[in-house]
């Protein structure tokens, strides 16, 4: 890797008497070995995944709080397990009309830094967890709280891995967690780039239809001759913790661009629209927003992409100079958002490439 060594461990070790201290910029590690009594004690900034993880190692009393700035989705996620308990199993995660019960229990329910994987749901009953198909096993209740976890050690890289949350005995939900590379962490030196404010924009195209987005610029894109550019659907997944968590998709264009193997570029970060024009529900109790984004994603036609083209990315070049080939341009989607991606792109040559990637299980 152009002679560079790819260090993924905080320079810091923890140990097991280490004092974990949340704070609202994030995590502060007081290192554990003695210090004369005029020095005062150091702190090192850890990455707070990194960090809660660390405190599940000693089931350390501030989990609780922790859990809540790393994952925040796991409070409002309670109240579905409690209700999942009491349908029918789940088979893969899925059942008629799932998607109308909100998002599943296990998203935002794991946390990986190296071979440690961490998984935590909310129950007020306990809680177990199987992962890839192997024998169930208990989790561990977090101190002061109806949180539970588990910590396991030295699953494979490179891959995923299936794992089920059961609440009571009960499945309540499965989904695939990913073993990440060294790429998915940040190399020490490597310069972050820009993320924009969150934005709207109103389609006329979708019928007044609003939709936020961001963009993210790699450092030392080229505001002369434009910025390469990648569209990426579903857009929050790639905005704080959802992206720390899930695709890492700043840390590792950061990277990729640090190593040269792709050039510095802006990521556009656009979520489905809402409101505007109505549709008939497709089951009882969808969602509006949930029948846009399947009318902006899943729909047959040259529709998103003049959305995109004409809407969109006019707004963004406000604010900074994309290059205007099809060639330096792309598209990218998870499940319904990797249709669209391919909705898209024909029969333009200002949109041409496009990346997509199949659902977890859920």
């Amino acid at each position: 890797m152009n002679g560079e060594q790819v260090s993924r461990r905080n320079a810091v070790g923890l140990s097991a008497a280490g004092l974990l201290a949340a704070t609202a910029g994030g995590v502060k590690v007081a290192a554990a070995e003695a210090q004369p009594s005029d020095s005062p004690s150091p702190t090192v900034a850890m990455d707070p995944r990194q960090a809660l993880i660390e405190a599940a190692k000693v089931n350390s009393p501030q989990m609780a709080a922790m859990i809540d700035s790393v994952l925040p989705q796991q409070k409002a996620l309670g109240g579905a397990i409690a209700f999942l308990r009491d349908k029918p199993p789940l088979v893969n995660g899925s059942m008629p009309g799932a998607a109308a019960w909100g998002p599943s229990p296990t998203q935002d329910s794991t946390v990986v830094w190296e071979q440690d994987f961490l998984f935590v749901t909310l129950s007020e009953q306990p809680a177990s967890l199987v992962i890839d198909g192997q024998p169930e096993q208990p989790m561990q209740r977090v101190p002061d709280s109806n949180y539970w976890y588990r910590l396991e050690r030295n699953l494979r890289s490179g891959t995923t891995h299936k794992y089920t949350l059961l609440s009571g005995g009960k499945n309540v939900g499965t989904n695939d967690v990913a073993a990440y590379t060294p790429l998915s962490y940040p190399i020490p030196g490597v310069p972050s780039g820009t993320l924009s404010e969150m934005r709207t924009v109103t389609s006329r195209i979708y019928g007044g239809a609003q939709a936020k987005y961001w963009f993210y610029a790699n450092a030392g894109v080229d505001t002369t001759r434009g910025a390469p550019l990648m569209v990426w659907q579903d857009g929050p997944r790639h905005v704080g913790t959802n992206d720390a968590n899930g695709t890492r998709l700043k840390t590792v264009t950061d990277n990729l661009v640090h190593l040269k193997r792709i050039p510095p570029m802006v990521h556009l970060l656009i979520a489905p629209g809402t409101g505007g024009e109505t549709r008939p529900l497709r089951y009882k109790d969808e969602p509006q927003d949930n029948v846009k984004r399947s009318l902006q994603y899943d729909s047959v036609s040259g529709r998103y992409g003049d959305y995109i083209l004409q809407e969109v990315l006019p707004e963004v070049h406000k604010s900074v100079k994309l290059r205007e080939d099809g060639y330096s341009r792309g598209a990218g989607g998870l499940s319904s958002g990797g249709i669209c991606s391919y909705q898209a792109t024909p029969g333009t040559q200002t949109l041409a490439t496009l990346k997509t990637q199949p659902p977890p299980s859920r």
